[in-house]
């Protein structure tokens, strides 16, 4: 897999690597994770290249796996300068954007009458010279 490097600390020998796939975050940490190779340990802001294990979680009432990255090695220096910068300048923007909270369609009640009846009836007083059309059916719920 390929990467880049998000966070690292060479005195941990711990980095934080961001996918290719865009799937959850890899972890690399003590020196066997790295592969020898001139240049010194990965940096932030470079892209990388290693292999992926993934390790189910086992923190009750969590799920999901975490992703450890072996075999790290580094393609190209300082290819994503600033990385972490952008990273955190976006995290505060999106912090203080509120975010929309969706107000549910509350369905109009349903009443269910045990023994409906329809009537026909004609609206209002003086209606005996009202056609069909004019009267109005009314529901109502007995029982």
């Amino acid at each position: 897999m390929i990467g880049v490097v998000i966070w690292s600390c060479e005195q941990s020998q711990r980095v934080i690597l961001w996918c290719e796939d865009s799937g959850d975050l890899a972890y690399a940490r003590g020196p066997q994770a790295y592969m020898a190779q001139s240049g010194g340990f990965p940096g932030v802001g470079d892209v990388v290249a290693f292999l992926v294990e993934t390790e189910a979680l086992e923190t009750p009432g969590l799920g999901g796996v975490t992703r450890h990255a072996r075999a790290v090695r580094v393609v190209e220096r300082g290819a994503f300068p600033g990385v972490d910068a952008m990273l955190r300048d976006t995290a505060a923007v999106q912090s203080q954007t509120p975010t929309p909270v969706p107000t549910p369609a509350m369905p109009a009640p349903v009443l269910v009458a045990s023994r409906p009846e329809i009537a026909a009836t004609n609206a209002g007083a003086g209606s005996a010279g009202r056609s069909p059309r004019q009267s109005s059916l009314r529901l109502a719920a007995t029982g």
